[in-house]
């Protein structure tokens, strides 16, 4: 199911193939937000500004990039929490709170 997140123990996986961008983002922030530190997050998708609006709000002391494909329908990145607390707001990298 497009747009649904998959769980297992240690990983979430999300799916924003013909998803819209703004509403995608703020999903995987809402899911970062979540995550414990060590959690993996997978996404798939092929909208181009999604992938570049990503990286973007991504803060690097927060979240490692463990993989990024080019796929025959879109991309996959795969995302890894690396820290188990939040900062406050207006800590991060973009302002945007995760």
């Amino acid at each position: 199911m497009k747009g649904a997140a998959v769980e297992d123990s240690k990983r979430i996986q999300i799916d924003f193939r013909c998803g819209i961008t703004p509403f995608s983002l703020l999903k995987v922030v809402h899911t970062l937000h979540g995550l414990a530190g060590g959690e993996v997050l997978e996404i798939q998708g092929n909208d181009p500004e999604m992938q570049q609006g990503l990286f973007e709000v991504l803060d690097p002391q927060s979240v490692e990039v463990l993989d990024v494909r080019q796929e025959e329908e879109g991309y996959r990145i795969r995302l890894r929490k690396t820290v188990e607390k939040i900062r406050e707001k207006g800590e991060l990298h973009g302002e945007n709170g995760y």
